[in-house]
């Protein structure tokens, strides 16, 4: 066995660098290197090395502040190397190209809230990252000051400014919005994030909405009857009473358009999202869907 050293070019200076190796085939963590940034010209290049008896073809996780922001498949052999992984690799999955790592981390005042829109902007520099697991978002940007919006559906906006210079943390806490709350066990309250192609909240669009299958509830007869609300200021659209286990389509528009729903713009697509209401009070339509602003 013999010990190899990785290196990961083209990365800002300063951070807090790691990698795991992972089995292609069953994802399962072989080794977790720690990487170290070089010196004078090699400043950008962070190198760590591993040591187990790991060859071949692996996938390779970047992480930066505890977040993984890339992942590689690459072939090593079982030789010294150096061997790359990621050549002129996009600085923290192109969510800008500043020297300062920026990290955003978004709370409701006690627990990380994920999937929360965080907008760095400056002048006609606009960045929008959704936040993971963790609450965090990772930018890469130029010092400067920088206006941060934060929005979430359930949850009133955040508006704050932020001086960068050098690496830079900030945290955020959203308060609650207001949610009407269901009539009765059977249905549930829920709301969505209409954005637009710069993920910047769109006000005054419509979004439609039709129960195409029952919860399957004998006697419950199908409610086909086309519902539409208005994103308000926030980009936000709520719906009322929707039955619990019920299937519903969604779409962007008033009730005779034929376009999807989206968390970005205006697409036009054959079939309509459809999702399944779950068991709750209350519910992100945005994140059933799966669409990752």
């Amino acid at each position: 066995m013999t010990a190899k050293t990785i290196k990961f070019p083209s990365l800002p200076t300063g951070l807090s660098v790691s990698c795991k190796l992972r089995n292609l085939s069953t994802l399962a963590v072989l080794e977790t290197v720690s990487l170290t940034a070089g010196a004078g010209d090699d400043a950008s290049v962070y190198s760590g090395t591993v040591t187990g008896a790991h060859a071949g073809q692996l996938l390779f996780d970047l992480i930066i502040s505890g977040q993984v922001v890339q992942s590689r498949i690459r072939t090593i052999q079982d030789t010294a190397g150096p061997w790359v992984i990621m050549t002129e690799l996009e600085q923290i999955a192109s969510n800008g190209r500043g020297a300062n790592v920026v990290t955003i981390t978004v709370t409701d005042g006690t627990n990380p809230l994920q999937n929360a829109i965080v907008r760095m902007s400056s002048g006609v520099l606009s960045e929008a990252v959704s936040t993971n697991a963790s609450g965090i978002a990772l930018f890469a940007l130029d010092a400067a000051t920088y206006t941060v919006s934060i929005t979430r559906p359930g949850y009133n906006s955040s508006t704050a400014t932020l001086v960068v210079s050098g690496t830079t943390s900030q945290s955020y806490a959203l308060t609650a919005g207001a949610v009407t709350p269901p009539a009765s066990p059977l249905v549930s309250t829920g709301v969505m994030l209409v954005l637009d192609e710069n993920q910047a909240p769109e006000a005054n669009i419509s979004i439609s909405l039709q129960m195409t299958e029952g919860p399957g509830v004998d006697g419950y007869a199908l409610d086909s009857k086309v519902r539409t609300a208005v994103s308000n200021g926030s980009g936000v659209v709520q719906f009322t009473n929707l039955r619990r286990g019920a299937t519903y389509a969604v779409w962007r528009g008033p009730a005779n358009d034929t376009y999807s729903a989206s968390a970005f713009v205006v697409q036009a697509a054959a079939t309509r999202k459809t999702f399944v209401v779950p068991n709750s009070d209350s519910f992100n339509i945005t994140e059933i869907l799966g669409l990752d602003p």
